[in-house]
């Protein structure tokens, strides 16, 4: 059986006005509920700070140089007559490189050496015919005059002598210019000449590399050469062994500032090829990491999970019962990807790593 109610106006306003009065409270509530619900956690990366041996490494674009490298000229004009040796072959002290055509010098040589056998006779002439006019003149058989004269004959055959004797020298010099050798071991590392072609004295012929002046060049900026001594040790790679490193020692630092190719101060440094090298060739490019200063044992963080608020303040955020907590750090020695926390964390702290959220104090956090 349906039954029916009828409302007077009076109860139909007093329901209007709770149904009102319920809609504004779930829109109170709604409100209340948007800004006051709690706030979902983010995930986030974390790390745990390790202790390790940290160093300060200065790269350096290094390039094997020579720095006795000598152009071996011409000494006499003539025609190249043989070519000993080529560009890229070591060669010895001493060893002949290029003989000019020596046919001039032994004809030259050949009449020195007539000339002195005229003058050593009439050195014997006029020594006997002075010795000869000295004994008579003693004895009263012979003039003075006569003495005199055969006296300057043996010093002029005497002086003519001196001079053959000098003209032997040249001669001999002059057959022996005529070779063109090493004056150290070394190898070759440019020929400008051919059999055939005519020079001149002073014409290069070739450029020779010593054996013993290989070494490694590298340019350090102006700022950071104070931080660089002798013997200091010196990490080595390069392309061509790319699997290989080895080390080396600083032997020389230039006593002056220059501009290098980057028209920057720079100072250059040299080392010598190491123990262990790999083959290496004139003008190759090495890498060079040279260990500025170095911490043993040191409690270290990567550079991502800090951040630095003031010049040398930096502070960091860690993971705590859900939270994240801002926390002031002591940085000491740095390098490229890491710091030593000298102060305000311990090993068995988590610190967070993200660096794509804004974080602040007490924000709620989940590590994944």
């Amino acid at each position: 059986m349906l039954v029916l109610f009828a409302l007077t106006d009076r109860e139909c306003a007093v329901w209007k006005k709770l149904l009102i009065v319920v809609l504004l409270l779930l829109v109170v509530a709604a409100i209340a509920w948007h800004f006051f619900k709690p706030e979902p956690p983010t995930r986030v990366s974390a790390v745990k700070p390790v202790k390790q041996n940290l160093a300060t490494i200065l790269d350096l674009n290094a390039e094997v140089m020579n720095n006795q490298i000598v152009t071996i000229t011409a000494l006499l004009d003539g025609e190249i007559g043989e070519i000993k040796a080529r560009e890229g072959m070591a060669v010895k002290a001493g060893q002949a490189l290029a003989v000019l055509d020596n046919k001039r010098s032994n004809t030259l040589l050949e009449k020195a050496n007539a000339e002195l056998q005229y003058s050593e006779q009439k050195l014997n002439s006029a020594s006997r015919t002075y010795t000869r006019l000295k004994n008579l003149s003693q004895a009263g058989n012979a003039s003075r005059q006569s003495l005199d004269d055969s006296l300057d004959d043996l010093r002029s055959a005497q002086a003519a002598l001196a001079v053959a004797k000098s003209d032997i020298t040249l001669a001999t010099l002059q057959v022996e210019n005529t070779t063109v050798s090493a004056p150290f071991d070394g190898v070759v590392i440019q020929e400008a000449t051919e059999a055939g072609q005519w020079v001149e004295a002073g014409a290069p012929l070739f450029e020779l590399a010593a054996k013993d002046g290989y070494m490694i060049e590298a340019q350090v900026d102006a700022s950071d050469w104070a931080l660089v001594s002798l013997d200091q040790t010196v990490t080595l790679s390069t392309e061509t062994a790319p699997d290989k490193q080895w080390e080396s020692t600083v032997t020389w630092i230039a006593p002056t500032i220059e501009y290098n190719d980057r028209d920057a101060k720079a100072v250059a440094i040299r080392f010598g090829f190491g123990d262990d090298a790999p083959p290496l060739l004139l003008g190759q490019e090495v890498d060079a990491e040279l260990i500025l200063e170095q911490v043993e044992d040191a409690l270290t963080l990567p550079l991502s999970a800090m951040t630095e608020q003031e010049p040398d303040e930096y502070v960091v955020f860690l993971a705590v019962d859900g939270k994240a907590k801002l926390t002031p750090v002591t940085v000491g020695l740095q390098n490229n990807t890491h710091a030593q926390i000298t102060n305000g964390i311990s090993e068995n702290d988590t610190v967070i790593s993200s660096r794509n959220t804004r974080f602040y104090h007490d924000m709620p956090i989940e590590i994944q």
